[in-house]
């Protein structure tokens, strides 16, 4: 969904922040369509329409090449970020993160 977000130009960046929001806050399984559909909704987006975009052949292609280059750099979960080769996961290591930027 939030592939089909940025292929559309829309705010994929606050869409992704929501879901992981709705993960790890709300408890909400992410998993089921509907809850992401809910969660774009509440943005003001149109759910149904990025729902069925998930499906496309482009979108899931794009999908799993994300899925396959996050496994090569030693990804193992979310949230992670990667700067200068160095991985950042979780809340606990923004701070790790921010002091890295701040360097800069």
């Amino acid at each position: 969904m939030v592939i089909a977000a940025d292929r559309l130009g829309l705010p994929a960046l606050e869409l992704s922040h929501a879901l992981l929001r709705a993960l790890w806050s709300e408890e909400k399984d992410v998993t089921q369509p509907e809850v992401r559909i809910e969660v774009a909704n509440a943005l003001g987006l149109d759910g149904e329409k990025l729902g069925e975009m998930e499906e496309a052949p482009e979108i899931m292609q794009a999908w799993l090449d994300s899925h396959e280059e996050a496994r090569q750099r030693g990804v193992f979960g979310t949230p992670t970020w990667i700067y200068k080769d160095v991985l950042y996961w979780g809340q606990d290591r923004l701070s790790f993160l921010d002091e890295a930027l701040s360097e800069d």
